[in-house]
């Protein structure tokens, strides 16, 4: 009971921070939504679109779209690709565009299938907060006229490991805090 209420004292103590990124649950029909290095690791080029629409019939409610297309090639061994996003939840507006690379090493000289990918990315995020689509109490509010836009620039980088029998990655898509 002690432990308990120690976890439940820091909780209450730390200061927490959020973020606000498009949910991803499909991330297994298209892992270049989330590891860069994936670029490139199917020879012929490739392309995915998924739409997400959370909530039907819901004011606000969260729809997110993304593309990505991606391509390796057969002689070299780097991937190249580009992924591009809408996300909106509520007054906000997200769109984002990111380009990749990757560089592919093949670990084994006898199995082709076994190998190493590091990836990099890079693009900007582009929010828009429309603050006229709320209802203020108080009509005199000077924030309720108000439309934010923010753009931003990111970049990301991560491993891909690929052997015939399983593979693993490890990402950071977004490594600056803005």
């Amino acid at each position: 009971m002690k432990k308990l209420l120690l976890i439940i004292a820091i909780f209450c103590w730390a200061q927490g921070y959020a973020q606000q990124r498009p949910i991803h649950s499909l991330y297994m029909f298209d892992p270049l939504l989330i590891n860069p290095a994936y670029a490139g690791t199917q020879v012929q080029l490739s392309g995915t679109a998924i739409y997400r629409n959370q909530w039907v019939n819901f004011p606000g409610a969260p729809k997110t779209f993304t593309a990505s297309v991606h391509s390796g090639f057969r002689k070299a061994r780097v991937g190249v690709g580009m992924l591009a996003s809408s996300d909106k939840i509520g007054i906000h507006d997200e769109n984002s565009l990111y380009l990749l690379y990757s560089y592919k090493l093949q670990l084994s000289k006898f199995d082709k299938s076994t190998t190493l990918s590091f990836g990099l990315q890079g693009g900007f995020n582009n929010l828009q907060s429309d603050f006229t689509k709320l209802n203020p109490k108080d009509m005199n509010d000077p924030f309720a006229a108000v439309v934010e836009k923010n753009m931003s620039w990111n970049f990301g980088a991560g491993v891909y490991f690929r052997h015939k029998k399983f593979y693993a990655g490890l990402s950071v898509t977004y490594m600056l805090n803005n």
